[in-house]
Order: structure tokens, then sequence, then C-alpha cells
């Protein structure tokens, strides 16, 4: 491991454990997402729409 990789996980780990416990559990909460089609213009508009999952 070289020793910026060392040095950016240690500081990564370190603000981790830095955030309250509040912050991180609130990570932990599921969003439930619904899956939708839809088209929209993704190329020029000489092309049709495209279609997409949002």
């Amino acid at each position: 491991m070289k020793r910026r990789d060392f040095l950016l996980r240690s500081a990564t780990a370190a603000a981790a454990l830095a955030l309250p416990s509040t912050a991180r559990t609130e990570t932990l909460q599921f969003v439930e997402l619904q899956a939708r089609s839809a088209a929209i213009q993704l190329a020029p508009p000489s092309y049709q729409m495209t279609e997409i999952w949002g």
C-alpha cells in the first residue's frame, strides 16, 4: 500500500468515526423506490425519443 493511499484511508476512517451516531444511523433507513418507464430526448431531435427506466 502506498503512503498516499494509507493516509487517505486513515483520514476517511477518522472522519467516519467523528460523525455523530445519528448521522451514521440515518443512512441505514430504507427508501421505497418505484421503477417507471419514461421517454426522454437523449439524442438530437432528428432521432426518436429514448425509452428509460427511472
